[in-house]
């Protein structure tokens, strides 16, 4: 009497494809695909204007846009490495130090690689603002049957830097996304573009990854505000992070302003005889929101749908 025969002796030596492989095509079904792979349709932008004048729009755009444009087709990534173009770019980042100094620093430290400085140095970003979320618990609120309250607060810290070494600073409880909306940073090239006198105004000394500001409040000329920042990056390159290291309030006995550090890790308790204050409430993180995406971001929730902010 022979085996007992089961259903699945029929699969005996037979050869299945792996799981998640494409199927198995004849020879010519596979030229056929790849060149309708490597076939790309060209928008009218690459048909209708030279290399060259491409290469002068995109000169244009500040480097972070760039690598968004890469993202684009194989062309605009072939475009998007040219080394002229990432030139351009960090020179505008860097436009407080002269071109030969940058040119020197770029040939020793990122061998001669324009957008390898780009990624790996440390600079601010302009094409948006730094904002920061913080809340407290707010008591001794009262409602109309006299019973006591306690509410959640929010307020925001906003940060608009300028590469003239300028720089706007406001604290407010309207959203990041109202405030640029009804002008209150403007997108010029320096602080003195804006027309809101509401905000701020003060110039910032960048070391490192350290960032020296001083604010001076126009209602009360005796007093200055030193914040010492860190910036850092969640991906590389990114410059998209500002931590609070110390702010600091000094009461002035004359009318000038407190003039910043030569040496920028000198203490400045050692610039002038000055009543030095430190703080430490409201020194949340800053998150960097490009001008394209302040309306609509997550920062802009109320309390009731965003109680707790981690920028990361």
């Amino acid at each position: 009497m022979g085996p007992l025969w089961r259903p699945w002796f029929a699969l005996y030596g037979v050869r299945l494809p792996r799981p998640g492989h494409r199927r198995l095509l004849d020879k010519e079904e596979e030229e056929e695909e790849e060149e309708e792979e490597e076939e790309e349709e060209l928008s009218l932008f690459q048909t209708s204007l030279p290399i060259d004048v491409q290469l002068y729009i995109l000169s244009k755009l500040p480097g972070w846009n760039l690598g968004v444009v890469a993202c684009v087709s194989h062309h605009f990534k072939e475009l998007c490495a040219t080394e002229h173009l990432w030139r351009l770019a960090g020179l505008k980042a860097w436009c407080n130090v002269d071109t030969a100094t940058n040119t020197t620093l770029c040939r020793t430290t990122y061998d001669n690689s324009w957008r390898r400085m780009w990624l790996e140095r440390t600079r601010l970003r302009f094409e948006g603002i730094y904002a920061s979320r913080n809340t407290y618990l707010r008591t001794g609120l009262i409602d109309r049957r006299g019973n006591k309250r306690v509410a959640l607060a929010l307020y925001f810290r906003v940060w608009r830097f300028y590469p003239d070494g300028t720089c706007l600073q406001r604290t407010t409880g309207v959203t990041p996304e109202e405030l640029v909306a009804h002008g209150g940073f403007d997108r010029g090239r320096g602080e003195h573009y804006t027309k809101n006198r509401d905000l701020n105004r003060g110039s910032y000394l960048l070391h490192g990854d350290h960032i020296y500001v001083k604010i001076k409040y126009d209602n009360n000329v005796d007093t200055e505000i030193r914040w010492k920042l860190r910036i850092r990056s969640t991906t590389k390159g990114a410059n998209n992070r500002l931590d609070v290291v110390s702010l600091q309030s000094f009461d002035k006995l004359s009318d000038s302003a407190i003039p910043l550090p030569e040496n920028p890790g000198e203490d400045p308790e050692e610039i002038g005889d000055y009543d030095v204050i430190a703080h430490q409430q409201g020194c949340s993180t800053c998150c960097f929101i490009p001008w394209e995406r302040i309306e609509g971001h997550m920062i802009n929730l109320p309390t009731s749908q965003l109680d707790i902010w981690i920028p990361g």
